[in-house]
């Protein structure tokens, strides 16, 4: 799973917060879900980590939130823009007994 989100967090297109993350779900049977930061200019459409791997899911089989097992966000150590706290919200209305791990990186280190 780190392998994967540290892969999305290279495929992040983050070129206004220059804050790079990428996510892993883990699903029912060991399934792998993964998905990125898509930044926009105007800011408020961007696509986080979290709704990308949703998508990714949904496209390829995960039948529903509550076949989550595992979710694994890659972002950097003091990233200017910071996902964690906003899909650990997330994950407690779809998916409450879902783990979930923050994988710290440095910048430009993933």
């Amino acid at each position: 799973m780190a392998e994967r989100a540290l892969r999305e967090a290279n495929l992040s297109y983050a070129p206004y917060s220059n804050c790079p993350s990428g996510l892993c779900l883990l699903g029912q049977g060991g399934a792998l879900y993964s998905g990125c930061l898509v930044e926009s200019a105007a800011y408020n459409p961007s696509v986080s980590p979290l709704h990308s791997a949703l998508v990714n899911g949904l496209v390829n089989g995960l039948g529903d939130w509550g076949q989550l097992r595992h979710v694994m966000l890659a972002e950097p150590v003091g990233a200017c823009v910071k996902h964690e706290h906003l899909i650990r919200e997330c994950l407690k209305h779809i998916c409450p007994q879902v783990k979930y791990t923050v994988l710290y990186t440095e910048k430009g280190s993933h």
